[in-house]
């Protein structure tokens, strides 16, 4: 290969993955119908507010009630089924059992829907594993999930609260200590046989769908009116600038109930991000005309070329980005991976995207506030002008022949060391 094939190559690998807003995304975020699997009438139940938050929704969506054991519900029709609905919608919200999710959401792809929700974290309990798969010992119920009766209720969801709610991680824990994270590590499922979590993503991915979750809680997009939620959050949600993308349903809930002065075009529950990244959901609120301020609240770093790619978008249009990352102590890395089964993402990578991008990183949930108050009223402090990351193939060669013919040490590796984790972010 010649120099310049090189240098082309090496260009290719550096650019950032360019990202679009897709149509089933936009399905999904601005729903015109959508499907509620497992609705139910009986008070306290998760399907009774599945139908209360959607029904609360500004635009107003056609909204379809789906369980069983029942005919109506408030005056709804319920059907028996998704395939009895009379045709596709745009979003299915699935409040039913884990132990559902797979036969729920292979309908829903089989009748064209463009995307869904997941609320519950898509455990899969080793005892259900069908004849002749024995279930991995290394896929134990997580803590966080532990307890409370499993007797379903006549809406086909667990006795209490449907789904269970997808607690994270103590977002108090600031930056990252674990490998970079391009994909959802997922429990094993067993010799020859995928893991839930991988089977739902292959069905949503094979079909064309957009996914949020598992374990999340939805989402309410702001700016153009829909509830996707199926926990209490309050009604009339102040609208303002800000875009939050969360992976801690905790933190999800916590902003929206602040009772700061902090406006939202869009929040987004991402949860475990099985098919739909961060990355996803921001490209979308960065093509609001409403969004002038992103927020930011991650575990893992999946898709780092495409994330990159919004940061660099963000950068370019004066768009400030707040950052919280979760995962700094070994206590708050096993949160991470009880909540997602994700590892969590090395502090030296968000330190390098930071620095390339501009992006504000806060230490805790006050800070985060705090800061996201003042960028939400116009108030912000510029930062200097920083660079872009060292990917000039000359600085890279100075760097590597210091090192390795021994001169100079000191002073290169703290270089090559934030080129090497800057590089490995472009190479996905």
């Amino acid at each position: 290969m010649s120099i310049e094939e090189q240098d082309q190559t090496l260009k290719r690998i550096f650019r950032p993955t360019p990202g679009t807003t897709k149509p089933a995304l936009r399905a999904m975020l601005e729903a015109r119908s959508v499907a509620l699997v497992g609705a139910s009438p009986r008070p306290g139940s998760f399907g009774l507010r599945m139908i209360n938050e959607v029904g609360r929704s500004p635009a107003r969506p056609d909204i379809y009630l789906v369980n069983p054991r029942y005919r109506q519900i408030g005056g709804r029709p319920c059907f028996p089924s998704l395939a009895d609905l009379p045709g596709p919608v745009d979003l299915v919200l699935l409040g039913v059992p884990d132990a559902a999710l797979e036969q729920q959401l292979s309908l829903a792809a089989s009748r064209g829907d463009a995307s869904a929700v997941i609320f519950g974290i898509a455990h899969e309990d080793p005892a259900a594993a069908p004849p002749g798969v024995a279930p991995h010992p290394a896929d134990p119920v997580p803590a966080h999930r532990a307890g409370g009766s499993r007797r379903p209720d006549p809406a086909g969801a667990p006795q209490g609260v449907g789904p269970r709610r997808p607690d994270s991680a103590p977002a108090q824990q600031a930056g990252g200590s674990g490998p970079l994270d391009p994909a959802p590590a997922l429990p094993h499922g067993g010799p020859g046989r995928p893991a839930l979590r991988g089977r739902l993503a292959s069905i949503a991915r094979a079909a064309g769908m957009e996914l949020c979750g598992a374990g999340c809680m939805g989402f309410v997009n702001v700016a153009r009116g829909l509830r996707a939620i199926g926990y209490v959050e309050p009604d009339q949600l102040p609208a303002g600038p800000v875009a939050l993308v969360t992976h801690s349903g905790s933190v999800f809930s916590a902003m929206l109930r602040s009772g700061r002065a902090i406006g939202f075009t869009l929040a987004v529950s991402s949860g475990q991000e099985l098919v739909t990244p961060a990355a996803a959901y921001l490209e979308y609120a960065l093509a609001l005309p409403e969004t002038r301020v992103l927020a930011l609240v991650l575990e893992a770093m999946r898709e780092p070329g495409r994330l990159r790619a919004v940061l660099a978008s963000a950068a370019a249009r004066d768009i400030p980005v707040v950052l919280l990352t979760v995962g700094s102590s070994a206590r708050g890395q096993a949160m991470v991976a009880a909540h997602s089964g994700a590892l969590a993402a090395q502090d030296g990578g968000w330190e390098a995207l930071a620095d390339a991008y501009g992006v504000h990183r806060v230490r805790d949930l006050t800070e985060l506030a705090d800061t996201l108050e003042l960028f939400a009223i116009g108030r912000r402090a510029r930062l200097p002008a920083r660079p872009t990351g060292p990917t000039d193939p000359a600085e890279v060669i100075s760097v590597a022949t210091k090192v390795q013919s021994g001169s100079d040490i000191p002073r290169a590796f703290g270089k090559l060391r934030k080129f090497l984790v800057y590089s490995f972010l472009q190479l996905y």
